[in-house]
């Protein structure tokens, strides 16, 4: 089995670095001609008249202050000039970073909107229970030409970009912010080999950051450099894979040998009986797990409308491990592949590596996505992750009940979450999203 495991990783290293290298030596491109852009409002001369002043920095934050109108003409003056070649700025790079700001103010305002007209509609709302009249008598004019404008301003918005409603299922990667903080409560089940475990608790804690990717704009897609985040993820979960059974010498009840190479004591005058509990057995036991995680985006799907979502394909590499009291030590985990993608929070992994007190190399597959979206703006997730023997499962030896050849398990966790902005949930608002 040797050999082909060497086979495997090697046609997995060698397509992973084709496909990365393809990625970073191919421009991403901006959609043809024949695209809608979705600007149907004339570029404003004088909204825009420091654009090219903005692409060094200088009252960028000005410009995009400006009114709806304003900011939507910039927008697609920068749009134009991409299609047509005829730059504001010095580089084509610089004139997308300074369009990516431009969209994002666009979508942050269209969020206002959205949430201002919410209001506008529970405050009309309240007011005709409280009176017993009607709608319409419950607004006077200016809110109903207030709300109106606001109507609008947000139906151009969403001509130009994609805005999240309130109850929209799915966020686009667009939404989140260069650097965000969720906490996820939930419950997971944990089935190995067949076997359905006990629910038990899971709490998480994710820090994401944004790497590169300031220079991609809405209208650019297929093969490309569009950056790629960096992944911190603590959570107090099952031990999964490592969830074992080590051999036992129960004729001698001299040391033995457990998978991971280590030593394991046991009494010659009181070998262990059928029923004894030993570190890596199969009961499932809680642990802490953490990890660390890259991921780079080399292709991205082409939106053919503003509220169309796009889909990511990148590489993905993992290094953690996780701790509980059964082990004296952290098992490390090593694992790469490739992660497809709608946004930070709703993917799907294929990777290959390995768990170090596992001696068989390991497949996991693991994915993640929204299920119902909560008023605060909150999502509850539903999530699996499989991992799977390759070869080299089974070793020579007994376990605590006498049997033998010690086959190492292959796990499946399903678990529900309710993720949370921490952010949001310090400053006591409703998240935006």
């Amino acid at each position: 089995m040797r050999p082909l495991r060497s086979k495997s990783l090697r046609w997995t290293t060698l397509t992973a670095l084709l496909f990365f290298g393809a990625a970073l030596s191919t421009p991403a491109h901006a959609a043809p001609a024949s695209e809608p852009l979705g600007c149907d409002i004339p570029s404003s001369p004088a909204a825009c008249e420091l654009l090219s002043a903005s692409c060094g920095e200088a009252r960028l934050d000005a410009l995009i202050e400006q009114p709806a109108d304003a900011v939507i003409a910039c927008t697609c003056k920068l749009r134009i000039e991409l299609r047509s070649h005829k730059l504001s700025c010095a580089t084509e790079a610089d004139q997308r970073r300074i369009l990516r700001r431009f969209e994002r103010a666009l979508r942050k305002q269209g969020q206002t909107l959205r949430d201002a007209i919410a209001a506008d509609e529970k405050a009309t709302a309240d007011k005709k229970a409280a009176t017993k009249i009607s709608p319409q008598s419950a607004q006077t004019g200016d809110t109903i030409g207030q709300t109106d404008s606001r109507n609008d301003t947000l139906k151009k918005i969403k001509a130009v970009v994609h805005v999240t409603e309130k109850g929209d299922l799915m966020i686009p990667a667009e939404d989140y912010d260069d650097i965000f903080f969720k906490l996820y409560t939930g419950y997971e089940f944990v089935a190995i080999d067949n076997f359905l475990g006990k629910g038990a608790p899971r709490i998480s804690l994710l820090v994401n950051s944004l790497l590169g990717g300031d220079k991609v704009s809405d209208d650019v897609a297929g093969l490309g450099n569009y950056g790629g985040r960096i992944t911190f993820a603590a959570a107090l979960e099952s031990t999964q894979e490592v969830t074992v059974t080590l051999p036992i010498n129960t004729n001698t009840g001299a040391s033995i040998t457990s998978p991971t190479g280590s030593k394991v004591e046991t009494d010659p005058t009181n070998p262990p009986s059928s029923s004894t509990t030993l570190p890596g057995n199969t009961t499932v036991h809680k642990a802490f797990g953490f990890e660390l995680q890259g991921t780079w985006i080399g292709w991205r799907s082409r939106a053919l409308t503003p509220d169309d979502l796009h889909n990511y394909l990148g590489l993905i590499v993992a290094a953690g491990g996780l701790k509980t009291d059964a082990l004296q030590q952290v098992t490390g985990r090593f694992y790469g592949g490739l992660r497809w993608a709608k946004s930070p929070e709703f993917y799907a992994d294929f990777m290959y590596g390995r768990t170090t007190d596992l001696r068989s190399r390991r497949l996991e597959v693991r994915g993640q996505f929204p299920v119902y979206p909560l008023d605060s703006g909150d999502r509850i997730y539903l999530g699996g992750i499989g991992n799977f023997g390759i070869d080299e499962k089974k070793h020579q030896g007994v376990d605590a009940n006498g049997k033998g050849p010690i086959e190492e398990k292959d796990v499946v966790v399903v678990y529900v979450s309710w993720a949370t902005d921490i952010k949001r949930l310090f400053s006591g608002s409703k998240s935006s999203n």
